[in-house]
């Protein structure tokens, strides 16, 4: 199931955060490939990502990223697979099989997005997600609606919908 997926994370100058959150997809035990979408301008955040990726065993793409949403469509250029997975660098996937649960929703649901409830590694905006998912809960009766630091769509619907 595993390997319809890819997984683009933009960043800007979180070297560190990035390669948390790859350890993180690590221990999910995933077979995808992922890119990192990296924009940075510090020498020491793009060193940092490219001794992970050079010592990876996990497939780890480094390309030219932009603002967020920019370095998203960069990634989304490269994408082989039925799904995407958008990750920011600062999302702290708690829950250890929680990509799978939601991919395996998108699959068997046959849904174009499915999102989750997370939090950032610092913990510094956690009060801003738990705001998105009061907001999430009230707009999901009228219209669908995704917080941009975990969207898994079905790869066909990011490319219709542009």
């Amino acid at each position: 199931m595993n390997k319809q997926l890819t997984i683009v994370i933009p960043c800007k100058n979180e070297g560190r955060g990035v390669i948390e959150v790859l350890k993180l997809i690590r221990k999910q035990q995933l077979d995808c490939q992922v890119i990192v979408a990296d924009s940075s301008d510090e020498e020491g955040s793009i060193l940092l990502l490219k001794k992970y990726q050079a010592n990876s065993i996990m497939p780890i793409r480094i390309i030219t990223g932009g603002l967020p949403s920019v370095a998203r469509n960069n990634g989304a250029k490269h994408i082989k697979t039925s799904y995407v997975l958008f990750l920011d660098a600062d999302i702290y996937l708690k829950d250890s099989n929680i990509i799978t649960k939601c991919l395996t929703t998108a699959i068997g649901g046959n849904y174009d997005l499915v999102t989750c409830k997370f939090r950032t590694l610092s913990g510094d905006y956690n009060w801003v997600f738990r705001l998105f998912t009061i907001i999430q809960k009230i707009s999901s009766k009228f219209t669908p609606f995704a917080i941009g630091g975990f969207m898994l769509f079905k790869t066909e619907t990011f490319r219709a919908v542009g």
